[in-house]
């Protein structure tokens, strides 16, 4: 395995990260804007998730990343 096939499998893209959450990608859209999820990086105008973020996030048990969007989707 190559150092940059190494690093394309460490980030997840959009597709990537609702496939391990089983989700659709418009669900996992919807979570973004209420800021459900880890925020992604940016590689050009690409978000990206860091698998070591998502995993450990979902370690946590998913909380909410975001209490501003979380606060702004409830009320």
């Amino acid at each position: 395995m190559t150092v940059q096939t190494a690093a394309r499998s460490a980030l997840l893209t959009k597709s990537d990260l609702a496939g391990e959450l089983r989700i659709s990608v418009r669900q996992l859209e919807t979570w973004i804007s209420q800021g459900r999820v880890p925020k992604p990086l940016r590689i050009s105008v690409h978000p990206r998730w860091r698998r070591i973020d998502i995993e450990q996030w979902i370690a946590d048990g998913c909380q909410p990343v975001d209490q501003d969007c979380q606060a702004a989707a409830t009320a």
